[in-house]
């Protein structure tokens, strides 16, 4: 009875050694996994770039998908998916982070049609979000400033430090109106909230095709770190512009 005691408190005790380091390597390779999709999303959007004179995906959304040229997607539509699609392998798990929930803490889900839906079909999480300020299609997406859209990398002055794709809760897109996509304390029912999911930060594609991590608190303050003229909004519009 006591060398049983004694295995088990030994065993009680490398279990307690080998969990945690466990949990750490599982999260660092869903981060490492995070990092190579948007590392692939960003060759796509390079890709459809090139090939369409530099045209940036066409950022934003058309619930009839009436609005958008070719390819469209069968009910609700996302412009930058249809553009990018042909270039991601028509891959569906790309746009999944493995460390991303299935639901927000509210029960909200931001699943979105993918192409070749149908209305029968399940929809799909999207865990990335596409900075909807890029968009080469500007009657398609009416934001509150669409005279700021960048139609084409030529327009942007700061590629290296230009957000095209961030983690995100439950959304797929952000554009520098977006509030809660700069919040440091976002309401825990906002879809838009930047996602710090991966160790404290979250992963962000920059227009020059890196990927970096920041904290919630680096992501919020980026647009002030990077501009230090005009009004907070001014700011995020300039900064999702790459203007600075």
């Amino acid at each position: 009875m006591v060398e049983l005691l004694a295995v088990v408190a030994i065993v009680g005790i490398l279990a307690a050694l080998v969990i945690p380091g466990y949990k750490t390597v599982v999260a660092r390779a869903q981060s490492a996994k995070c990092l190579a999709n948007l590392r692939q999303i960003g060759v796509a959007v390079a890709g459809y770039s090139g090939e369409n004179n530099g045209s940036f995906p066409r950022g934003g959304w058309s619930d009839s998908g009436g609005e958008w040229d070719p390819p469209v997607i069968p009910g609700p539509t996302l412009g930058w998916l249809s553009d990018i699609w042909p270039y991601v392998g028509e891959s569906r798990a790309l746009f999944v982070c493995p460390a991303g929930e299935e639901k927000s803490p509210t029960n909200q889900t931001s699943w979105t049609w993918m192409p070749r839906s149908i209305a029968s079909d399940p929809r799909y999480p999207m865990h990335y979000a596409y900075n909807a300020q890029l968009n080469s299609n500007r009657t398609a997406f009416k934001i509150s400033n669409p005279v700021r859209d960048v139609p084409r990398v030529s327009a942007v002055r700061n590629l290296g430090g230009l957000p095209v794709m961030i983690d995100i809760v439950f959304q797929n897109n952000f554009y520098g109106g977006t509030g809660d996509a700069f919040s440091t304390n976002p309401p825990v029912s906002s879809g838009e909230a930047f996602a710090a999911r991966h160790n404290g930060g979250g992963n962000i594609l920059w227009g020059d095709g890196r990927v970096t991590q920041m904290s919630r608190q680096e992501w919020a303050v980026a647009p002030e770190e990077r501009v230090k003229t005009g009004t907070l909004l001014a700011k995020r519009y300039t900064f999702c512009m790459g203007d600075y």
